[in-house]
């Protein structure tokens, strides 16, 4: 696993945490949080805005900021992958 990998699981460790720690547990320990269900959604939302980061600056790279058709294809394709991967703007 290389370091960014690292990186954004200890982030999302850090934020699963956070999440579980803010439970507050009731008599019957009902609404307890999964703290790996928590840990992989943020994980995989990390990892598409990486992605999303990536293909922006790739983008402007390669075309530059006034190239509207070509601006509008990116901004749509960054829209379907957010969406395919359920990831909220």
């Amino acid at each position: 696993m290389n370091e960014r990998i690292k990186l954004l699981a200890d982030q999302a460790d850090a934020y699963a945490t956070a999440e579980y720690e803010k439970w507050i547990p009731t008599p019957d320990f009902s609404g307890i949080p999964h703290i790996r269900k928590i840990f992989n959604e943020k994980f995989a939302e990390l990892i598409v805005e990486q992605f999303d980061l990536i293909l922006v600056n790739e983008y402007l790279d390669c075309v530059g900021e006034n190239d509207k058709k070509s601006q509008f294809r990116v901004d749509r394709l960054r829209k379907r992958v957010k969406e395919y991967f359920g990831v909220e703007e």
